[in-house]
């Protein structure tokens, strides 16, 4: 998860991207997850961006959802 406000969390994917991870960003606005998106895309990072109220339980599922379908495929292959 990322949170603009929050340079920790935007510190560690970046650490987990550059070891290898694919990652999944999320933000309740389209603009914050596409600057995040884009950030770790820059640095050659595989992400995700999926946008998100987390106290919106479709969102939530959705999320999880796009997660297994894109990432965990990519994984496996």
């Amino acid at each position: 998860m990322y949170s603009r406000r929050c340079g920790q969390r935007s510190h560690l994917l970046s650490r987990l991207g550059l070891e290898g991870a694919a990652v999944v960003v999320s933000s309740r606005k389209q603009r914050n997850v596409d600057e995040a998106a884009e950030k770790l895309m820059s640095k050659g990072i595989e992400v995700m961006g999926v946008v998100c109220h987390v106290s919106n339980p479709q969102h939530r599922h959705d999320l999880i959802e796009k997660t297994v379908q894109n990432m965990l495929w990519s994984v496996a292959s």
